[in-house]
């Protein structure tokens, strides 16, 4: 398949490698690993390919948002790091940003990914939705979306070195608008090397619909098949956020959101699994039913603190983990139903049997209830295992926020060994670790058309028994950078007195927001 995107401009490609220092951990809090920022200067200053896009909007220069992180399996020190490089307003980036580490996340080199965008030798206008997963013998895999004035593309390119340089993209699909490709990722199985899943949803902006499409390798990424549905709700549905995770004996299970616009707005996050390597996918086929997970109920209300702006948070996406021994899965995303809907918690749910059945929904995250209502919002969670079973949960709020200019946000995990205890009351998780060394005002962060944004998603990642949290935040005067800190543990709780253990699921009908009739992008 070829692109037919815009012709090559002439701009030269950056190339940038920048060795980056820890700096200290200035908290107190435990956890091994030291706070490190990531990226820093605009590898793109150079570059003035700003030629006519169908959607100009504003760009913000120097930002790096919607991380992804992955470990190599042969090398837990080699750390690659992906991001969107120059974030615009309407949509996608300049550049995928991509970073190395080879020493367990102290240091780190930046560079672009090549042959994707004008500013990188590439021909397409933006770049989105950046994603990486690394195959067991190390080789190392990398798919975005590249917009283009009336096109889009799923690409896909592969690194045999650690992340330090790249195959050409190869291309999964094209299409012309009103054929919109969103919401990609990729996940190269565990057990089996040559296997690499790539899965988005499609969706029809006239007459609606948005099927998951599967697009799998079987020769290590040398190549790729040509996209098929797995699932498909119908013209008055879609679903969003698709994402694979496969079990210990090479069961893959996609999971997405499912939404409904007709005969109401209902979302719900779902899974279809596959038990012979995604030659097809059960219940059903493409046209059998979902397996549920649980409603997610969103607030759609996410603002700052201080003047009620809109924040672009995770009201459609969830994120995923599995333990790699015993195969436990569990499930995270964005909830009002804690609270009367009054502000979003992080929801956490949990199955031990190959996905067929889940845990009733509890809140996990443990922001303070005696800060203001407006403080205790949360968003953007992530979940991830380690190889002894233990679950880290990611998130970010306001609880630091003040009466004094900016909205003032942070960024924390919690751990819960499931091999050990009931991960299902949130009294067993750890206390809370603050993952930012200060907080930072989310206002000076890249605006969009829907929110103030950092990311859709943050990368969260195991690396033998610690975790790599990475995660966007502003500083003096950059809109985003990305900052890693690896880490084991949260400090140990006391007693059982922590707000989310009061928590319950409220099984009430409660009024909120919800968006417009769709289709729901995440670009």
């Amino acid at each position: 398949m070829r692109l037919s995107l815009p012709i090559r401009s002439t701009c030269a490609v950056t190339a940038l490698m920048v060795v980056v220092a820890g700096a200290s951990n200035a908290t107190g809090d435990p956890g091994r690993g030291r706070l490190v920022q990531v990226s820093s200067d605009d590898p793109l200053v150079d570059c003035t390919a700003d030629f006519p896009d169908l959607q100009p909007g504003t760009r913000f220069p120097a930002s790096e948002v919607e991380p992804w992180v992955a470990v190599n399996p042969t090398n837990p020190d080699n750390i690659v790091a992906t991001w969107q490089q120059d974030r615009w307003s309407t949509g996608g980036a300049r550049a995928a940003g991509v970073a190395v580490s080879l020493d367990g996340g102290k240091k780190w080199q930046t560079f672009l990914m090549p042959n994707l965008t004008f500013c990188t030798g590439g021909t397409a206008f933006r770049s989105t939705d950046p994603w990486l997963s690394f195959s067991p013998d190390g080789t190392l895999h990398h798919m975005s979306l590249l917009l283009g004035p009336g096109t889009n593309a799923m690409v896909v390119q592969s690194s045999t070195d650690g992340g330090f340089t790249w195959s050409d993209p190869i291309p999964l699909v094209e299409s012309a608008i009103p054929l919109l490709n969103d919401k990609n990722s990729l996940t190269a199985d565990p057990i089996d090397s040559m296997l690499v899943y790539a899965v988005w949803d499609q969706l029809d902006l006239v007459n609606g619909g948005g099927p998951a499409l599967l697009s799998r390798s079987t020769d290590g990424g040398m190549t790729f098949s040509a996209p098929a549905a797995i699932h498909d709700p119908g013209p008055t549905a879609q679903t969003i956020g698709n994402q694979i995770v496969v079990l210990p004996d090479g069961t893959a299970i996609n999971f997405f959101n499912e939404i409904f616009f007709a005969p109401s707005f209902t979302q719900t996050l779902a899974l279809k699994y596959s038990e012979d390597q995604g030659a097809s996918w059960q219940p059903g086929g493409p046209a059998g039913p979902s397996i549920p997970v649980a409603a997610m109920l969103p607030t759609f209300d996410l603002v700052d603190p201080d003047q009620g702006q809109p924040i672009r948070g995770a009201n459609f996406l969830f994120d995923v983990g599995v333990d790699p021994v015993e195969g436990t899965l569990a499930a995270v995303w964005q909830d009002g139903r804690f609270n009367g809907f009054q502000y979003d918690a992080v929801a956490f749910s949990l199955s031990t049997d190959g996905g067929l059945t889940w845990s009733t929904p509890v809140q996990v995250n443990q922001t303070p209830e005696d800060v203001p209502i407006v403080n205790r919002q949360t968003f953007v969670a992530s979940v991830e295992f380690n190889e002894k079973g233990r679950i880290a949960v990611t998130y970010y709020d306001f609880r630091r926020n003040d009466a004094g200019p900016g909205a003032l946000t942070d960024h924390w995990a919690i751990t819960c060994n499931s091999r050990k205890v009931d991960c299902t009351d949130p009294s067993q998780w750890s206390g809370e670790l603050r993952l930012t060394k200060k907080s930072f005002d989310i206002l000076a962060a890249p605006l969009t058309t829907t929110g103030f944004f950092v990311g859709d998603y943050v990368g969260l990642a195991a690396a033998g028994n610690d975790f790599v949290a990475l995660f966007g935040a502003s500083h003096d005067d950059d809109p985003a950078s990305l900052f890693v800190r690896v880490f084991d543990e949260g400090p140990k709780r006391k007693g059982t007195g922590n707000n989310a253990a009061k928590v319950q699921p409220l099984n009430v009908a409660v009024p909120r927001s919800t968006p417009d009739s769709g289709p729901l992008t995440s670009n």
